[in-house]
């Protein structure tokens, strides 16, 4: 359908993605996560402790300020 319209998708711009894994799949959600300007966090069985609790402490900061912002 044409339209003079063009759809904003920024409600996910900014907003941080953490994907588990490393096959096929993970690789193209974050790709789809990067190309909707999200910050992307890739976790796989290789990732150390410290990486696994800095995007879970990622997630808790993003998750209190959407809370804050009445988002939730």
């Amino acid at each position: 359908m044409f339209t003079l319209i063009e759809p904003e998708f920024d409600e996910l711009a900014g907003r941080t993605l953490v994907v588990l894994g490393a096959g096929s799949i993970s690789r193209g959600v974050m790709a789809i996560g990067e190309a909707f300007g999200m910050r992307v966090i890739g976790l796989n069985s290789r990732s150390s402790v410290v990486e696994l609790e800095q995007a879970l402490a990622e997630h808790v900061r993003a998750y209190a300020a959407e809370r804050g912002k009445g988002g939730g």
